[in-house]
């Protein structure tokens, strides 16, 4: 069993009928996953509430098994979001925004600093390794995969 704090992101339910008997299942998102449960006690839950979760981890779910309402939240209680939660677009999103931020800081160089920058490498290849500098900064150093990856 896992468990994570935080605050409640969003709340969504679903309702419907299996074999005559209604069901409604509650989905919450707390620092970028989302965990349901059928539990009616989630009816009680909204957004902006300070819980913690035991959860466990059937195939694509996270099941909730048990959950706390705290009164608040500290600092060092909130969950930093592990990389491998990001969804793809969002992890899209910071190479993009990595990769020009990277374009932009290369363009302001005059042309001699340029040069010696890019040490015969070429401006395409120096600019992709300052984007992924930038993103392991952005993943809080040292927490991407697979720095010899190039998927840019």
């Amino acid at each position: 069993m896992e468990k994570i704090k935080g605050i409640i992101e969003s709340k969504s339910e679903k309702t419907g009928e299996t074999n005559g008997k209604p069901w409604k299942r509650y989905a919450l998102r707390i620092g970028g996953k989302t965990f349901s449960s059928f539990d009616i006690f989630l009816d009680k839950i909204n957004e902006g509430d300070s819980v913690e979760i035991d959860y466990e981890i059937e195939g694509n779910f996270n099941n909730i098994r048990d959950i706390k309402l705290l009164d608040e939240i500290t600092t060092a209680d909130k969950v930093a979001v592990p990389q491998s939660v990001w969804e793809a677009k969002d992890r899209r999103i910071a190479r993009e925004a990595c990769l020009k931020a990277a374009a932009e800081l290369l363009k302001a160089l005059p042309p001699e600093e340029l040069k010696e920058i890019c040490r015969g490498e070429g401006i395409r290849s120096t600019c992709i390794d300052i984007a992924k500098t930038f993103e392991r900064f952005v993943y809080q150093e040292g927490a991407y995969e697979n720095p010899e990856k190039n998927d840019y």
